[in-house]
């Protein structure tokens, strides 16, 4: 099963030339595992999310031959409902989470996104052990100049410029 890394608090984000930065989404912590056969959507506790999220199954479904090369791949993500591009509503993932019927319906209301902040797995390779900005590099060719439900979460390479997006 797969075992997220977690983020840490800390009162002051490390600098320096070897950081990168990421914008830090509210939301659910997500992996999205994709077969040739199968898409799935797993909680960080591993539960399937797949039936909470249709409208993220059925971009990946639509979008199968563009990522066919890529395939099995898994991504490390957040589920999020959007406000801005770097605003999100919390409240509403966790009413969609907890939805039983007409998910279809508030799919198509209210639907999420799948953010993406890393490949874990491509070509049924383990790219853990390869360094996050090599997976990111190649998170960002598998994912470039697509828009909908899966994107990728922007790079940043000094802590100002994020600062600048988010406030």
């Amino acid at each position: 099963m797969w075992k997220p890394m977690l983020p840490t608090l800390v009162n002051e984000a490390p600098s320096g030339n070897e950081w990168i930065y990421q914008v830090k989404y509210d939301g659910f912590r997500c992996g999205l595992q994709w077969t040739d056969q199968d898409i799935t959507l797993w909680s960080r506790n591993g539960h399937d999310l797949s039936h909470s999220f249709p409208e993220i199954i059925s971009w990946c479904q639509q979008h199968t031959s563009r990522f066919q090369a890529y395939l099995p791949l898994f991504l490390d993500g957040e589920l999020i409902i959007t406000i801005t591009a770097y605003r999100t509503d919390f409240e509403q993932i966790q009413k969609r989470s907890r939805i039983k019927k007409n998910v279809n319906q508030f799919s198509q209301n209210r639907p999420a996104t799948f953010v993406a902040f890393d490949l874990l797995e491509s070509k049924a390779q383990n790219l853990r052990k390869k360094s996050f900005s090599t997976r990111d590099q190649l998170l960002s060719t598998i994912l470039k100049g697509l828009t909908g439900r899966i994107r990728k979460a922007p790079t940043f390479e000094k802590m100002d410029r994020i600062l600048e997006v988010v406030d």
